[in-house]
């Protein structure tokens, strides 16, 4: 029986007890609030399913490990639930008890030889204390996600086993230390491997590239990992998100991530991260990913996304022109490091690139004019760095606000300030000839003087025909002044008789 998403509160409907004979009980979101009535763990023999997620039931959960509802498929995320870590039947298969208020150590998990046991969802609880060390025990565990509680310590070799099994392992947001147990390279079907947000250090391992050939998503992102990015990484031709942003790695970008081959095509009909299987529910396939700026939750449409976020870290050198091949490429940010050189002049191929962060770091030379054929791009930041020039014109870089592009003193035009106006190489060929000319003028001024004036000093001849000129310009000067003066005495004169 199932009645998800069908009204049926606020109180846990009774008549659901007189149903004795199910195996199949989904209440998912079915507005249920208040305590949960202790006769639902063990109202029908025959239940191998129950479903009360996405309510707001409170209460405990007692010990179900001999109870005659064995419930091999459980599912009470999204509630709140409170307490300790329940004990289940051993033949459980599917235990989803994650974003409910769960508390003390996980330790417990280990009295029961869950040999069935394909998933455990304990995320968003209160989880405390380290991780056990029995998954050994757990052969058939595929998925296990216990991220955002408290758990502490280093992660166990136990993890890794020889048949390890595991698709998804999810260890985000805890306080976990250490390095990266090298059993994971057991884990040859892993798809995704999520460790961001703890405190995890050393380098980063050459064998993830090497051993885990299927990873779709790889995010060690806000850790101590120190060292460069080994070459091997780039094995992971399947991979889609690929974060390593908010370390400590240093060095070079590693020339072949267009080995990258889900992201070098723009075909965004990607198959799910997790192959569903009839025990894997399409909710289980959840990330945080730190997308536009922000960090967003992404679940049904997680395969859709495809980002490279190598940002705050001590990368340096070029930004390898491999990045241009990676046509589906979504986002991209590497932001914060000490990376030099020019922007790609080829960056125009990344059609669909919505995302593009590239600020803080040391880049110069002029913004390339593929960038403002980049239709998709909404989220742009070139700030603070070195680049130049006039900001190619487009309907893009120009609707952009201007703050993207502060902190590049060189760089001017819309939405900056207006480039001064240069009328091309012929004006600055007129600007140099009119400076040429008036030192030539100058220059040609000053010797002929000094040379007519050595020359009067040094020839005599020269200096006595010279002197009478100017004698002889003197007197028709001052005759002729004379005449002129006795014309008009003579012409008032008369004027007065």
């Amino acid at each position: 029986m199932d009645v998800a998403s069908c009204y049926l509160g606020p109180h846990f409907p009774e008549w659901v007890q007189t149903q004795s004979n199910i195996s199949h009980l989904g209440l998912s979101g079915a507005g249920i609030s208040g305590q949960v009535p202790e006769w639902l763990w063990d109202f029908s023999p025959r239940l191998q399913y129950l479903n009360v997620s996405h309510n707001q039931i409170s209460g405990k959960v007692p010990d179900l490990s001999s109870k005659l509802s064995h419930f091999p498929i459980i599912d009470i995320s999204f509630n709140n639930f409170s307490g300790l870590l329940p004990l289940f039947h051993p033949t459980s298969a599917i235990l989803q008890l994650s974003r409910n208020m769960l508390r003390g150590s996980i330790s417990s998990i280990c009295s029961i030889n869950y040999t069935n046991l394909t998933l455990l969802d304990l995320s968003y609880n209160q989880f405390s204390g380290p991780l056990p060390s029995c998954w050994t025990s757990m052969s058939r565990l595929s998925i296990l996600n216990l991220a955002n509680n408290h758990l502490s310590g280093e992660i166990p070799q136990s993890l890794g086993q020889s048949n390890c099994l595991f698709l998804s392992l999810q260890l985000q947001s805890n306080n976990l230390m250490g390095e990266l147990p090298s059993s994971l390279r057991n884990c040859k079907h892993l798809t995704m491997l999520d460790v961001g947000g703890n405190q995890l250090t050393g380098n980063i391992p050459a064998w993830i590239g090497a051993n885990l050939g299927m990873l779709k998503l790889l995010s060690l992102r806000d850790n101590e990992f120190y060292g460069t990015i080994p070459p091997q990484i780039c094995h992971l031709t399947q991979i889609q998100i690929f974060d390593l942003s908010r370390n400590n790695i240093s060095g070079r970008i590693p020339q072949c991530f267009n080995n990258f081959t889900f992201l070098v095509q723009q075909d965004i009909s990607t198959p799910n991260m997790i192959p569903q299987t009839e025990f894997i529910v399409i909710h289980c396939e959840n990330a945080f990913v730190y997308w536009k700026g922000q960090e967003k939750e992404y679940n049904k449409t997680l395969r859709l996304l495809k980002l490279i976020d190598l940002s705050s870290n001590r990368l340096v050198g070029n930004i390898p022109k491999q990045f241009s091949m990676l046509r589906g490429l979504i986002s991209l940010n590497l932001s914060r490091n000490h990376l030099t050189g020019n922007i790609d002049s080829e960056i125009g191929q990344m059609n669909v690139l919505e995302s593009l962060d590239l600020s803080r770091n040391q880049l110069s030379g002029e913004i390339p004019v593929g960038l403002a054929e980049l239709s998709f791009l909404s989220v742009l930041d070139l700030s603070f760095n070195n680049l130049s020039g006039n900001i190619p014109s487009g309907t893009q870089l120009q609707g952009f606000n201007a703050s993207v592009y502060a902190g590049n003193d060189g760089l001017c035009g819309p939405p900056l300030a207006a480039c001064l106006p240069l009328d091309g190489p012929s004006s600055a060929t007129g600007i140099k000839f009119d400076t040429d000319f008036y030192i030539s003028t100058v220059l040609g001024f000053v010797v002929g003087f000094w040379g007519f004036i050595v020359s009067l000093v040094l020839n005599n001849s020269w200096r006595k025909t010279y002197f009478d000129f100017w004698n002889k310009i003197w007197d028709w000067t001052t005759s002729t002044t004379n005449a002129r003066r006795l014309r008009c005495e003579g012409f008032i004169i008369k004027w007065q008789r």
